[in-house]
């Protein structure tokens, strides 16, 4: 190497010819090269050792942190299976947990639509008090001090609206009525009538009075025509009066409430906190129409009195379906009609209330049932309430009074006959 130093400076025209013979001759360029490469490694060797001792170490990081990234994504692999799991569980569960729900409010409802069949039938058939806790409305009323029993109860509603009559108009319910009524052993002939007289009492939520055979089993026939997926109420007038019973009146949403033993001492007199509430119809039975008349006349500013003995030819059959009313069902609007103002209802000497009450039935009577006839109107509004306030004669001048008598056919005449005499 010093030989050669001798002979090349790197700026002679030969310097210049060995430069261009190793650029041209890829044998001396990689002869030189290594040459090079050998004398910096010689010299550079305790850097080149630490570079490579770093490079090792950093090598064996990446395999430790490789080791550690492929164990990390199978734990997280495994997490996510663990929560696809948990998810699925509990989805199952969930499910399970609405099914159990279902089931139990349908164990629930089907209990409780047989207890509502039960009293119905116990109430209505028998008339009997029934000393059974008012679960059946999801309420249990209070109870008064000193009283022994509930005086007041509820029949829920049908929960199931396939098997009952949608009402779209006044038309539909009032066939749903004479369908009904038929089966609680209503003679055919007076159906009609006594449907639209009932239509019209629950149209002005006017409270009556219905005496005699059948009375309780035309109104649970009527409720179930009108309304069967409402709660319908039942009042035991039994025993001492509980306010707090009657207070409960309503809280489920009853549109109807039968009334049992209204004529014993305590109850009677009061009727006003009875009836209190504007938006339910009360209808109260009795069985025997003797006993009517000598209750107190002003009862029946309260409620108009219904003998059901001229019109049931029949043993009820207890077999109750109904109806109820439609999303789209067309409400009545009342509209006075003077001409429809009988005189000798006017003319009577019942109370004015009374009459105001007569006059509004009769004519919403007649816009709800065309074809009502005379019979249909004596029958429902003008016999009971003049026979229960002992207005007999009053009748007979009705029926006789050729220059104002009230037509009525032959065989309703006959019929009376045999309630009041001749006439």
């Amino acid at each position: 190497m010093n030989a050669v130093q001798k002979y090349v400076d790197g700026i002679s025209l030969t310097d210049e010819i060995v430069q261009s013979a190793i650029s041209t001759n890829s044998a001396f360029k990689e002869k030189a090269k290594d040459m090079i490469r050998l004398d910096w490694e010689k010299e550079n060797k305790s850097l080149l050792d630490d570079a490579q001792n770093k490079l090792e170490g950093l090598k064996d990081e990446y395999m430790s942190m490789a080791e550690y990234l492929n164990a990390e994504k199978k734990a997280f692999d495994k997490i996510k299976e663990e929560e696809k799991y948990l998810e699925k569980s509990i989805a199952e569960k969930e499910k399970l947990a609405e099914d159990v729900e279902y089931a139990v409010s349908e164990r629930i409802k089907n209990a409780r639509k047989n207890v509502a069949e039960f009293i119905a039938n116990m109430a209505f058939v028998t008339g009997t008090e029934i000393n059974i806790q008012s679960d059946i409305a999801e309420r249990q009323a209070p109870v008064e001090i000193g009283s022994e029993q509930h005086k007041y109860s509820v029949v829920a509603g049908s929960t199931t609206l396939d098997d009952l009559e949608a009402h779209h108009c006044w038309t539909d319910a009032m066939d749903t009525v004479v369908s009904e009524i038929g089966e609680a052993g209503v003679a055919e002939e007076y159906q009609n009538g006594l449907a639209a007289f009932l239509c019209a009492a629950y149209i002005h939520r006017q409270p009556l009075l219905l005496i005699g055979p059948n009375a309780i089993d035309i109104v649970r026939a009527f409720s179930a025509a009108i309304s069967a997926d409402k709660t319908h109420g039942i009042l035991y007038c039994e025993g001492d009066y509980c306010r707090r019973d009657i207070e409960n009146i309503g809280d489920n949403g009853e549109d109807i409430v039968l009334i049992n033993n209204v004529i014993m001492g305590g109850w009677i007199n009061r009727l006003p906190e009875i009836l209190f509430s504007k938006d339910i119809l009360f209808i109260a039975t009795h069985p025997y129409p003797e006993d009517i008349q000598v209750e107190p006349k002003s009862l029946y500013t309260f409620m108009l009195p219904v003998f059901t003995e001229i019109f049931v030819d029949e043993k009820a059959n207890g077999k109750y379906y109904g109806g109820y009313f439609d999303s789209d069902f067309k409400e009545y609007v009342y509209t006075e009609h003077p001409e429809k103002r009988k005189r000798y209802i006017s003319k009577s000497s019942l109370a004015i209330l009374t009459k105001n009450q007569i006059h509004k039935l009769v004519n919403t009577m007649y816009d709800i049932y065309p074809d009502m006839t005379e019979d249909d109107e004596f029958l429902f509004t003008v016999l009971p309430i003049f026979y229960a306030s002992m207005k007999i004669d009053e009748i007979r001048d009705m029926i006789n009074d050729s220059g104002d008598s009230i037509k009525i056919s032959a065989n309703l005449k006959r019929t009376i006959q045999n309630i009041l005499g001749d006439i």
